[in-house]
């Protein structure tokens, strides 16, 4: 989500393409709904975050002390206990 373009087009490069439909959950909408513009997640400059370190402590911050490995970790270990490893590639 760092370096994530909104686009209308697929492109090369790390993108939402906006005319596809993206089920999101209402309440991590409105954890987002604070940088929304061109880019999902930006610092409080509307830019950017220029490093991961960054990024996570926002995380962090918003999420109770969680950080992005955590929900890796969960989301991958959903997957493995389904027996649907292939899913974690997404």
């Amino acid at each position: 989500m760092i370096d994530c373009a909104i686009t209308e087009i697929d492109c090369e490069g790390n993108h939402i393409n906006v005319a596809k439909v993206i089920d999101i959950d209402d309440e991590l909408v409105e954890c987002l709904r604070k940088g929304l513009g061109k880019y999902i997640i930006t610092n409080q400059s509307g830019e950017l975050y220029t490093s991961s370190s960054a990024f996570t402590k926002l995380f962090e911050k918003e999420f109770n002390d969680y950080t992005p490995y955590c929900l890796r970790r969960a989301i991958s270990s959903r997957y493995i206990e389904r027996g649907n490893v292939n899913e974690i590639k997404k």
